[in-house]
């Protein structure tokens, strides 16, 4: 089952207790009220990418969340096999804002 492989694909990345960075786009949730968020871990990895250039997601660009969109995209493509080398901004040490 793919489901269960992507689970423990971002099990591996990120357990309960880890400290995560969340990047928030222009819009912070979607209709449903979803957090829209780009994750990235302590180390700085960035767990949206990672996921996709493993494929275990595929690439969806809504407007105006799109930051990322054409990196991720790469990532996600085999005929790009390299993650590209991504320069994150900086970050603070607030974490995240439970009231988002």
């Amino acid at each position: 089952m793919r489901g269960a492989e992507a689970t423990a694909f971002l099990a591996g990345m990120v357990v309960e207790g880890d400290t995560v960075f969340l990047e928030l786009g222009v819009e912070q949730r979607d209709r449903y009220g979803r957090l829209l968020a780009y994750v990235h871990t302590i180390d700085l990895e960035f767990v949206n990418m990672e996921i996709a250039a493993a494929g275990y997601a595929e690439p969806l660009a809504i407007e105006p969340n799109t930051e990322w969109a054409a990196d991720i995209a790469n990532a996600a493509d085999p005929a790009h096999p390299a993650a590209p080398v991504v320069e994150l901004p900086a970050r603070t040490s607030a974490g995240f804002d439970a009231g988002l």
